[in-house]
């Protein structure tokens, strides 16, 4: 148990939007997607009332077998698993602890580094990041974006200040195979993406790209920007945007009007091999002063080299069409090698979580 009593957590999500119109989606191909891995997890022991059932988002660590957040902390590194409890109340799409005290920061990492850093330090607001070792936060500063790595002691180890005037918002959108960070700095209409050199305590501006959400695939030396294009025909639509990693635009199109409910959640996640780019939602019934939005999900995956959507929910085949059947499939979170985490609910007290090389 790594998080103490009454501590938040830090969770970066990606934002939503709306879909624009285009042609009807062609037949999609059979995806020849491998389930890589399997992993079994059952409830915590001695806690009666847990309930994988009312799992709302998922969290997972770096790494090819992660440890990961559904409600409780699992591993990820047997055929089964048991969950255990934690009482942290995430809020945020990051594995670390952030308490929050009168005048400091308490940050905890999954390994049990422990780092009390004053506010008249790192202010209040900052996020924060496990850099296995050390810590790294993120904050909005009166010039701009600051960038503090912290090894040991309340004193930072390096600090990377960036000038910008215009700065709305700070957020880690990816990591890079080396352990640095993709950073966005949002502006009104735009984001800058910034690589935080660890190594060399700098920052290094890759491109100006929509804002939007962002999805890095690094071995295929691309960045895909999923924005909302306002024109005369739609205020609310959505469009991708390919760049390299030198910041050269390479293609752009609309995304499809759809069915497919991957719209309308802050949760949305979004993945990225260079090739296929996909999105996939889950939000559970809600219920608001008499109007009930019921439980739903959504997945569609966009070839980026022919500019269409190849497939969605209603193509799902074999394993995947029974894993992701009513809404089980409660995330799908992007993996560095291009593939992707399936996060399946089986009941109250069972869960599971399938590796896939590719988009499903």
């Amino acid at each position: 148990m790594f998080i103490p009593a009454g501590m938040k957590w830090s969770v970066l999500v990606f934002g939503a939007g709306c879909w624009g119109s285009s042609a009807p989606a062609p037949t999609p191909p059979a995806p020849a997607t491998a389930m890589q891995w399997s992993v079994h997890v059952d409830a915590p022991e001695g806690v009666a009332d847990f309930n994988f059932l009312t799992v709302e988002f998922v969290v997972a660590s770096r790494g090819d077998r992660p440890t990961m957040f559904a409600n409780a902390l699992f591993d990820t590194n047997k055929p089964t698993t048991t969950a255990r409890t934690d009482p942290a109340t995430p809020s945020y799409h990051e594995l670390i602890g952030v308490e929050l005290g009168t005048d400091a920061t308490t940050v905890t990492t999954l390994a049990g580094e422990r780092h009390t850093i004053p506010y008249t330090t790192v202010p209040k607001d900052a996020t924060w990041f496990d850099l296995v070792p050390g810590v790294l936060s993120l904050s909005r500063s009166a010039a701009g974006a600051t960038f503090a790595r912290f090894d040991a002691g309340v004193a930072p180890t390096w600090v990377v200040d960036v000038a910008d005037a215009n700065v709305s918002e700070v957020r880690r959108v990816g990591w890079f195979a080396n352990g640095d960070p993709l950073i966005a700095i949002d502006h009104t209409d735009n984001a800058s993406l910034i690589r935080l050199e660890l190594a060399k305590h700098a920052a290094a501006t890759i491109a100006t790209v929509p804002r939007g959400a962002v999805a890095l695939a690094e071995r295929a030396n691309r960045i895909a920007a999923v924005f909302t294009r306002v024109t005369a025909e739609c205020q609310t639509c959505e469009s991708v945007a390919i760049y390299d990693l030198a910041g050269k635009p390479v293609t752009e199109f609309p995304l499809a009007m759809t069915s497919e409910r991957t719209v309308g959640t802050p949760d949305r996640e979004l993945g990225f091999d260079g090739r296929l780019l996909w999105m996939y939602a889950y939000y559970p019934l809600h219920r608001n002063h008499g109007f009930d939005r019921p439980e739903g999900c959504g997945y569609e995956v966009y070839d980026v080299v022919a500019r269409k959507r190849v497939r969605t929910l209603a193509d799902a085949r074999g394993g995947w069409a029974k894993l992701a059947k009513d809404c089980a499939v409660r995330a799908l979170l992007p993996t560095a090698d291009g593939g992707a985490l399936a996060f399946v609910v089986v009941g109250v007290r069972e869960a599971r979580v399938v590796k896939f090389a590719a988009p499903p």
